[in-house]
């Protein structure tokens, strides 16, 4: 699972359109539809306010492939991560 599962899975759970979720993110509904397809990720700073609206723990946010914890080392996906900045920059 990654973190555009996570959104896009607990979204449907709670039965909230991108649209909504949007609205409550203040972002727009392409921002959320860009997380769940995977082409950006959120803004670390909307990290606890998602998991807030979406009813979960940061802990769950975070238990995906994008980030491994791998006997008790963390490694990162880089891939992943040179896109988020990237994404970050624009």
């Amino acid at each position: 699972m990654k973190i555009k599962d996570v959104i896009f899975d607990n979204r449907k759970k709670i039965r909230l359109t991108q649209e909504q979720l949007a609205d409550q993110l203040n972002v727009s509904s392409k921002t959320v539809s860009n997380w769940e397809r995977g082409v950006s990720y959120p803004d670390i700073l909307l990290i606890a306010k998602i998991c807030n609206v979406l009813n979960i723990s940061i802990n769950e946010f975070f238990q995906v492939e994008d980030v491994n914890e791998i006997e008790g080392k963390i490694e990162y996906d880089y891939k992943a991560i040179d896109k988020f900045k990237t994404s970050m920059i624009i």
